[in-house]
């Protein structure tokens, strides 16, 4: 019943008697005349069996089945289903069978994907081009894309697992995680190919032993990211577990196959004709006796490197060459003017005038600015050298932590497999009862000791040649070349360096001369003019003039060459105590370094060194002493080794500082 725009619902209800038996024949409905018909005249009424709900779909009638799935994927159970509709029931015309639900979805969903992995492909494709840009790069980085497929694809059969939507957005982050491996290697191969290496092979050779261990980390670090979701047996495991198993399958086959196939397509993209690609793997595989036979590396040799490809030296002559530019800059004459006027100018006849007028600004200013600017390039001149020495000093240093660092390690490596081996020897007599466990167990502390040296010995060496290799602009492989620390070490001057007096003074005569630069502002400023013109009709009348301008009321000059006369005088106070503390640094050290030397003395040279270890293997081996007592003096032949090489180690910092305080241009 509606009631304007109010809406009520209506029910009808029969009385007790008439709903015992419900006789539909009986009801009236009203004809297009108004009259009242029994329904029995227009229809039949039959009482029959049918469904208890009847549901449409887009004004069809529609009759939905569930079906449990377990253990088994979507896709192939209605595939099966399907199969079996069509060989065993004929549906009457008009009806037809839709498979939905989560089959539906999965099917959307592949519509979508069928979308989103080219446009991915297409888009990484065109970010490596951008990057390379070259086709030929980009082309070859992207071989890693159809590598990590087979990983993805053999790592779902192997876990028994159907292809589903998680697996294919899991290919879709495979796609870019697989290329990095490529850029890794492609872009330092393409650097190497800059720095100068003359063949192809070299550069495949020393590019892959360089990012050997960070396109190993790269994967690595991506597939251990994804561990957790492969085994997860939580809720949500069943989205999870096929996207992880996809990434981890696509890194392992990717990183493989990138390590291997990768450099050899590059070397048949980079030269007219074709290598033998099994040379190339071969050179690659022997890495170990590559860097063995590769020549060693010397300090003169990363310091020359430094120089040549470091920025912060190449950069020093651009720097030099922008302050003598801003010299040229300094002289800059003033505004040029131009004045004309036409008109009643004296009487009622229409006249003309026009000047021309000239400034040649403040003479003695400009003079004053030009020598500040020439004092402040004597100064950086003087200080590009002293940075230069400590820039050269830190490269130095940096040589040596990795020189000692290879020292150590190769002396441990030298040790550690003649003592597992007595070691071994040991736990054999113990396990037939010729020894104890004091015995046995302070020889296997040495062991255990020398492994975690050996850790130690290894990162120091590496975190050393990484901050090197970023010094010298290139990744350094080989070794660090022998050198005779006592030797090396020589006797220096205790004065101060000239460069640090150079650099001193260089900066008080270019502060000074800001000093003069700002009282050069109260000097005048001179203006120069030329005019003609017309007066009552009289032409040719002409002249000169010169005008001066000063800053009679500004006091602005005045104050700031007062702060900066007070900087001068702090500046000379800081550089006395400056040299002063360099004077003490200097004395010090050599103290520490007469010192170091008298210590050094005292321990045992290294060829006295090696007979006493052979003398302790001797002794052992004889049985005049006991395993306890040997490792006993082994820890004391150890301890030697490693006072020496940290006396070495003081001496050649002390040495550094040395040659840089005291240097002379």
């Amino acid at each position: 019943i509606f009631e304007n725009e109010q809406k009520f619902d209506l029910v009808v209800r029969y009385n007790d008697a008439y709903r015992q038996s419900l006789d539909l024949n009986k009801l009236f409905v009203t004809n297009m005349e108004g009259e009242l018909i029994p329904l029995h005249e227009l229809a039949d009424r039959k009482v029959i069996e049918g469904p208890m709900q009847i549901t449409r779909e887009n004004a069809q009638r529609r009759i939905t089945i569930g079906v449990n799935n377990r253990n088994r994927d979507i896709a192939s159970l209605v595939a099966e289903i399907e199969e079996k509709v069509n060989a065993q029931i004929e549906l009457p015309p008009g009806y037809y069978v839709v498979y939905g639900g989560q089959f539906e979805n999965l099917e959307a969903a592949q519509k979508r994907l069928s979308i989103a992995v080219p446009a991915a492909l297409l888009m990484i494709f065109v970010l490596l081009y951008f990057t390379f840009k070259s086709i030929k790069y980009a082309a070859l980085i992207f071989s890693a894309v159809p590598m990590s497929i087979i990983g993805g694809i053999v790592a779902l059969w192997v876990r028994g697992m159907p292809f589903s939507i998680s697996a294919g957005i899991g290919f879709i982050a495979l796609f870019g995680v697989a290329v990095l491996n490529g850029i890794v290697l492609i872009s330092h191969y393409n650097q190497l190919r800059k720095d100068g290496f003359n063949t192809i092979e070299d550069v495949v050779i020393q590019g892959s032993l360089a990012r050997l261990r960070p396109v190993l980390m790269t994967a690595a670090v991506a597939a251990f990211g994804f561990l957790p979701m492969a085994i997860s047996v939580t809720a949500g495991a069943e989205v999870q577990k096929p996207l992880a198993t996809v990434v981890i399958g696509g890194l392992i086959s990717s990183t493989l196959l990138t390590l291997f196939i990768l450099p050899n397509l590059y070397v048949m993209f980079n030269k007219k004709t074709l290598v033998k690609t099994a040379s190339i793997l071969i050179l690659f595989l022997s890495f170990n006796s590559v860097r063995a036979q590769s020549n060693p590396v010397t300090m003169d040799d990363v310091v020359s490197l430094a120089k040549a490809k470091n920025a912060s030296f190449k950069n020093m002559p651009l720097a030099l060459e922008q302050s003598k530019s801003r010299e040229k800059a300094t002289f800059q004459l003033g505004n040029t003017s131009f004045d004309y006027s036409y008109g009643e100018i004296n009487d009622a006849v229409n006249d003309w005038h026009w000047q021309f007028d000239q400034s040649l600004g403040n003479l003695f200013h400009i003079s004053a600015a030009k020598k500040a600017a020439e004092a402040g390039t004597e100064y950086l001149e003087a200080e590009q050298q002293l940075q230069e020495q400590m820039m050269i000093s830190q490269v130095k240093s940096l040589w040596f932590k990795w020189y000692f660092a290879h020292q150590s390690l190769q002396q441990i490596n030298a040790w550690l497999p003649e003592l597992q081996q007595i070691n071994a020897g040991l736990k054999k007599a113990r396990s037939i009862g010729e020894l104890n466990l004091k015995d046995q167990f302070s020889v296997e502390s040495i062991v255990l000791a020398l492994n975690k040296r050996q850790l130690e010995a290894s990162m120091t060496k590496e975190s050393a040649l990484a901050e090197l290799s970023k010094w010298c602009g290139q990744s350094i492989t080989g070794n660090p070349s022998q050198v005779a620390i006592t030797s090396w070490i020589s006797d220096t001057n205790d004065s101060i360096s000239s460069l640090f007096t150079q650099s001193q003074a260089a900066e008080l005569q270019w502060m000074e001369m800001q000093v003069k630069e700002a009282k050069s502002q109260y000097a005048p400023e001179i203006r120069l003019g030329y005019f003609q013109q017309q007066i009552v009709g009289v032409k040719g009348l002409s002249g000169f003039k010169a005008a001066l301008s000063m800053p009679l009321f500004s006091n602005s000059p005045k104050q700031t060459a007062k702060i900066r006369s007070l900087q001068l005088e702090s500046r000379k106070n800081e550089q006395q105590q400056l040299l002063f503390d360099y004077d003490q640094n200097i004395q010090e050290l050599q103290k520490n370094k007469e010192h170091l030397l008298n210590a050094l003395e005292l321990l045992p040279i290294d060829s006295q060194m090696d007979e006493n270890w052979e003398g302790l293997n001797t002794l052992l081996s004889s049985g005049e002493i006991n395993a306890f007592e040997w490792s006993q003096l082994v820890s004391n032949q150890i301890d030697y080794f490693d006072q020496k090489i940290s006396i070495y180690q003081e001496l050649a910092s002390i040495q550094l500082q040395l040659e840089f305080l005291t240097a002379k241009n």
